[in-house]
């Protein structure tokens, strides 16, 4: 069964190299390789074509594409998904690592109506070395119990322990381009809501870096994409998976974000519904737990 590791990069020359090396070390072999750029400033792409001149012979198949123009993470994950022939596509960025048998898992873990899957973390603290495990919060149930916690609580699937099956990704459309910054959590929330359930393995399959310069910790669109997609479903979905107090809560945080301030009328409106927000009351009086990850060691 071909796997199709896709590497996905924006100006990554001070990490790509142990990226790459890390898919060399695979233990399992049929691995098409897919270094997708988007449009990097820096040499990115003369160093990923050095590399893959001299360890092509690796892989069933290695090549560098780059991306007509910069678009984000989305709009990368999809030029480059239009390139791969695996069955199955591994999704890595160009400053994380995969566990030598990263792949091979995955594929031994495959069930016949599951075709996503994520898996336990290990965080790499990139300054530090210090190193952490962490696992989704989602539920290893149902799809639509999966669906309901991800809107409830924003529970997602951390970007670099995606694992898809290609046909299934394509008929979804692949990925949001709506949210160019943010590619696990409405994927994993468009499959959940299909009835197409997340299978979650309990192994550290991947090393996520943390770094003050990445994406998700230095770019402010980060999470403004997460918090528009996490509005956007839960408006369009909360009354299919009985979360109507929900629904009213990001309505009227999206509410107040837009007309607070254009008033004094408008705020003390404001102040007024808040008093029937019983998520926002429940949150306050008892608090939960709303990191999407759970530390376990």
């Amino acid at each position: 069964m071909l796997v199709s590791v896709i590497v996905i990069t924006y100006n990554s020359t001070r990490f790509v190299l142990q990226t790459l090396e890390s898919v060399f070390r695979q233990t399992y072999q049929e691995i098409e390789l897919i270094v997708s750029d988007d449009c990097s400033k820096d040499n990115t792409v003369e160093l990923c074509k050095k590399w893959i001149k001299e360890y092509k012979t690796r892989f069933i198949r290695a090549e560098v594409i780059q991306t007509p123009s910069n678009g984000g993470i989305c709009r990368n994950y999809n030029f480059a998904l239009k390139h791969a022939n695996g069955d199955w596509i591994k999704y890595i960025a160009g400053d994380d690592i995969l566990e030598d048998n990263c792949i091979e898992r995955f594929i031994a873990n495959i069930k016949t109506d599951t075709y996503l899957y994520t898996c336990i973390t290990k965080h790499l603290q990139n300054e530090t070395g210090e190193t952490a495990l962490y696992k989704t919060r989602i539920p290893d149930t149902t799809a639509w119990r999966q669906a309901r916690f991800m809107l409830k609580y924003l529970y997602g699937i951390n970007g670099p322990t995606l694992f898809v099956e290609q046909r299934h990704l394509k008929e979804l459309g692949g990925f949001e381009e709506k949210y160019p910054m943010i590619e696990d959590w409405p994927i994993a929330i468009r499959f959940a809501t299909k009835g197409m359930r997340i299978g979650i393995i309990d192994e550290p399959l991947v090393q996520w870096r943390i770094y003050g310069d990445s994406i998700s910790h230095s770019n402010y669109s980060f999470a403004v994409s997460l918090q528009e997609a996490w509005y956007d479903y839960t408006m369009k979905y909360c009354w299919k998976y009985l979360l109507p107090f929900h629904h009213y809560h990001h309505w009227l945080n999206n509410w107040i974000l837009k007309f607070s301030n254009t008033s004094k009328a408008h705020k003390l409106l404001g102040y007024f519904l808040r008093g029937f927000d019983f998520i926002n009351i429940k949150r306050k009086l008892s608090p939960i737990q709303q990191e999407p990850y759970k530390h376990i060691s």
